[in-house]
């Protein structure tokens, strides 16, 4: 009953993880809030986790839940894998704009175009000139 508690708590917190990012990330944060309800359900209703396990082939809800948990924990760590690499190019793309542009000043040339005017397609949407325009 304590840890039922517990986890209910956690699954609480989970949702309003859940809530506060729905705008950003409107399918994440449904897939977590019923991640958390399903969590909730499980924690006060452990047979019927138990009953899922064997449907599907597995011997224990304890199990299926830990299975559940590493697959999801690794989907998560590779999508935060592929942010950081997008990142890293986006600050890429920003620090040779901001030498290019001190180069050129020092140099005593006319200012550039806008830095969007300079980057690729692909690359123009992701990084904002300096000066605010666009």
């Amino acid at each position: 009953m304590i840890i039922s508690a517990l986890l209910t708590a956690f699954m609480l917190a989970s949702m309003a993880v859940g809530v506060v990012m729905r705008r950003r990330s409107p399918a994440v944060a449904l897939a977590l809030m019923l991640a958390s309800l399903a969590g909730i359900w499980f924690a006060w209703m452990p047979q019927q986790l138990t009953a899922v396990a064997n449907a599907l082939g597995v011997g224990r809800g304890t199990d299926l839940a830990l299975y559940l948990w590493v697959s999801i924990s690794f989907l998560a760590l590779a999508g935060l894998a592929l942010q950081l690499r997008h990142l890293q190019g986006q600050l890429t793309i920003l620090v040779r704009e901001i030498a290019i542009l001190q180069a050129r000043e020092q140099a005593g040339h006319a200012p550039p175009a806008p830095a969007s005017a300079s980057l690729s397609r692909a690359d123009a949407g992701a990084v904002r000139p300096l000066d605010g325009s666009r």
